[in-house]
């Protein structure tokens, strides 16, 4: 290690280090309490600092809110490339990992990192208690208390499990060995309570090293199956969320709702992308002070079962065959005086009455002479599902071709009751007594249907007789179709696009029609689609040898996609568009920033804001207002509105360490304690709630711990490695006048250990004395040991680390806060 010793060349005069601000130093905005203010009463004292704190604690928040949303704007930029299939694909400039570790983790550590770096240059170059105590403090709260919360916030059995792990052994690692290099530094031979340049420039540099190292792991380099690159592509063309549009429509089949319902349906259960650790951090802290959301809010199923209510199905009538098979013909022998025309109803819920009337067609049956005119009411009793019309035909001795006429269904008592068919059935009186042919009608032997199809009842008909009863098997079949000529519409796929069905078919005496349920699957993709399969009858079996089938017994089926689909998500990419705006963290203008800055927004349901929001918008109001003044994030892509910002977190920063020191003096207690305890908690909070919004609305746990584990590192590598970099070149690799050297030896001759042997040498070096530091990382080092062995613990045994039985997520998170006193106590004892 480089020990500095006096220059022989003139040094430049260093003025000598205050003395601390609770002796009547000045710290680095405000001065030890003047004489009345000294004569307040201690109680009073603790009082106004606390609230003072706390105060700056909200002002800190909102301005690294800020610095957050320049983050967001700077990660989330996006580019096109060019596939080698000659695809466009967009990917993200930032990959996600690197991102957390670097630009997220400095905004969500900035007032700790800052704090730190402030205390040296402010101290000279000689290290302080604040800074350093601040970050392991912080560091236990994130590793102990937010993953309790994580591990608590869930339902009974719900719970979430990491999904990348090669990610988190990197940042857990490095989480722990961060701390540890901390008691190599400060406490282990052969240079205690020093830190050299080198060990500084070391320190820093594991900052580097471990994003590599996690940016590899996220790439699969230390996996045997390696990330496929379409893993971090945004979206693979301009359709709004292909996928999950799709599941969300299918959702909506079956509801009478406009395009632009569905549309507005869709985006309310469709889950947004991701939001990010930037975007939840902030949405924390504007949620506790009214500020505008940069998070839409979560899948609901509200909007959907409003319009289910709504739009559910209104209670059915329909004409059905002697089966309770939904059919509307019906034939009947001139020889059968009496045909029974079933009339059914779904559901069968409450009283209801409706009317019915016989109805002759041109050039059919005539009323009086081929069957008997007939009208009348039927009236269904609660619970009651079918009534009867018989229908009286007149037999004549005439030859004569087969007649038709209509019985036709009106005026139901039920508001709101659809009839199926138009509630037209239309009866033949067949002239013979043959059984007839099955086959389909030329109609359909051919036919086309959308993919929004649904159920389609494919109608299977009877000819030339309806005599006795008949019974015919079907099925749906691709293998007439395997001979396509190539390039012509590919085989339909079963389950795929269509449900494979097979069934029998049987007509009773003068049923001369059945419907087969075809059900068409959409899978709700815009692309273009044109597949077939047929349905075939076979096996005709009747009373004689004369029942057979029709020429016609395939009717071959074109499903093709629905332009109508790819409206509804144009519809929908528009409003997500304008949700996407709405929640959008970027500010264009100052006036914008303004109103927001007046502006107190509603409840994430949608309630008026409460009482409590009210009264913290006013009490940051002012905070609100300064800070409005920082640049846009839209200018310069972010960049601008992050350094402006980052400079204001310094500054609010300061004002955070003068008041920690003087409510420590007030208070009569160290700056470690005040360090692990008061400024951790007031730093880390807005982190509990972010961690917590990212273990609910995520479905991994890598987000919310694997946030907690490389923030924790990072903290150390860019909290403590840029100082000590910056004191250690200062100490080190500079000269040294005979004041300085002899300001250096006054302070820490008295030392026992390395310290006072350097100063008996007259050397000097960046003295950063363990003291009660080396202990409280030692007992927070092995208290976070515990903590990761627990998470595993739960891994195996729960198989999830958040989460899981009610029991055993609680009883583990109080372990954790177990942790977190036992080192808090621990730290006070060992002072």
């Amino acid at each position: 290690m480089a020990l500095s010793t006096v220059a022989a060349a003139p040094a430049p005069t260093i003025m000598p280090t205050e003395a601390p601000i609770c002796e009547g130093g000045h710290g680095l905005f405000l001065p030890f309490p003047g004489s009345t203010e000294h004569e307040l009463p201690k109680g009073l004292m603790v009082v106004a600092y606390l609230v003072g704190m706390l105060w700056v604690f909200m002002g800190v928040g909102i301005i690294a809110d800020i610095f957050m949303g320049a983050i967001e704007v700077i990660t989330s930029k996006e580019v096109e490339v060019t596939a080698k299939d000659g695809t466009t694909v967009t990917v993200k400039v930032w990959n996600a990992t690197v991102a957390n570790l670097t630009l997220m983790a400095l905004g969500s550590s900035a007032p700790e990192i800052i704090l730190s770096v402030l205390e040296i240059t402010a101290n000279n170059f000689y290290s302080g208690d604040l800074g350093p105590s601040t970050i392991v403090g912080s560091a236990a709260f994130n590793l102990l208390m937010i993953t309790a919360v994580c591990v608590s916030c869930f339902e009974d059995g719900e719970g979430r499990k990491i999904v990348d792990m090669n990610v988190f052994t990197v940042t857990a690692s490095f989480s722990i060995w961060a701390y540890v290099w901390l008691i190599v530094v400060l406490v282990m031979p052969p240079t205690p309570d020093v830190c050299s340049f080198y060990e500084g420039l070391l320190t820093f540099l594991f900052f580097p090293l471990v994003v590599e190292l996690a940016y590899l792991a996220d790439r699969g380099y230390f996996s045997s199956q390696k990330v496929a690159p379409a893993s971090h592509v945004v979206d693979s063309g301009g359709d709004y969320k292909t996928a999950e549009a799709a599941e969300a429509l299918k959702k909506l089949d079956g509801l009478n709702l406009t395009n632009e319902e569905k549309a507005r349906l869709m985006v309310s259960i469709t889950p947004s992308s991701k939001p990010s650790r930037a975007a939840l951090r902030m949405q924390a802290t504007r949620m506790m002070s009214g500020g505008r959301r940069v998070v839409a809010p979560p899948p609901s199923n509200k909007l959907l079962d409003e319009f289910q209510k709504r739009g559910s199905k209104n209670p059915q009538f329909f004409f059905a065959d002697h089966e309770g098979q939904q059919t509307s013909k019906y034939a009947i022998l001139e020889s059968n005086p009496i045909l029974a025309v079933h009339v059914m109803r779904f559901p069968a819920t409450g009283s209801a009455t409706i009317k019915f009337k016989t109805v002759e067609l041109p050039g059919g049956a005539k009323a009086g002479e081929d069957f008997e005119a007939t009208e009348g009411v039927l009236e269904f009793a609660d619970g009651e599902t079918t009534k009867d019309i018989n229908v009286k035909v007149m037999d004549d001795e005439a030859v004569e071709d087969d007649e038709a006429f209509q019985v036709h269904i009106y005026d139901c008592s039920m508001q709101g009751a659809e009839l199926a068919d138009g509630g037209i059935a239309e009866i033949t009186i067949v002239d013979d007594d043959e059984p007839g042919e099955i086959g389909f009608d030329k109609d359909v032997a051919e036919l086309v249907l959308k993919e929004s199809t649904g159920k389609y009842m494919l109608r299977v008909k009877r000819f030339n007789g309806s005599n006795g009863t008949l019974t015919v098997k079907y099925k749906t079949d691709c293998e007439k179709l395997k001979t396509m000529p190539e390039g012509d519409a590919r085989l339909a796929q079963p389950g795929l696009d269509f449900e494979a069905t097979e069934g029998v078919l049987e007509f009773g005496p003068g049923e001369i029609e059945k419907l087969v349920p075809i059900v068409v699957l959409d899978d709700k993709m815009p692309e273009p689609k044109t597949v077939k399969f047929d349905v075939v009858l076979f096996d005709c079996v009747g009373p004689s040898d004369r029942a057979c089938l029709t020429d016609t017994i395939i009717s071959q089926i074109t499903i093709v996609n629905d332009e109508n689909t790819q409206a509804i998500m144009d519809l929908a990419k528009k409003l997500q568009a304008e949700m996407d705006e709405k929640y959008s963290p970027e500010t264009s203008s100052w006036s914008q920033q303004f109103a927001d800055a007046m502006t107190i927004e509603e409840e994430e349901d949608g309630s008026p804001p409460g009482h409590m929001t009210i009264v913290l918008h006013y009490i940051t109001l002012p905070w609100k207002l300064v800070f409005a003044t920082c640049p846009p994030t839209s200018y310069g892509g972010g960049w601008v509105c992050f350094c402006v910002a980052l400079i204001m977190i310094g500054c609010v920063t300061g004002f955070i360490g003068d008041l920690a020191e003087l409510f420590g003096c007030s208070l009569g207690i160290p700056d470690q304690i005040t360090a692990i305890t008061f400024v951790a908690l007031g730093t880390s909070l807005p982190d509990t709630f972010a961690s917590k919004a990212a273990a609910v609305g995520d479905d991994s746990a890598d987000a919310a711990i694997g946030n907690v584990t490389g923030s924790n590192a990072v903290n150390v590598f860019l909290g403590l490695g840029l100082p000590w970099l910056m004191a250690g070149a200062y100490w080190d690799l500079g000269t040294h006048s005979d004041e300085e050297v002899e300001l250096w030896n006054s302070k820490y001759a008295e030392m026992p250990g390395y310290l006072s042997e350097l100063a008996k040498d007259g050397k000097v070096a960046f003295a950063v004395p363990a003291g009660s530091l080396g202990p409280s990382v030692t007992i927070f080092v092995c208290c976070a040991i515990l903590c990761l062995a627990l998470l595993y613990y739960r891994r195996v045994t729960c198989g999830m680390e958040l989460g899981g039985p009610k029991s055993s997520a609680n009883l583990h998170a109080g372990i954790m806060v177990g942790l977190w006193l036992v080192y808090i106590i621990g730290s006070i004892l060992v002072q």
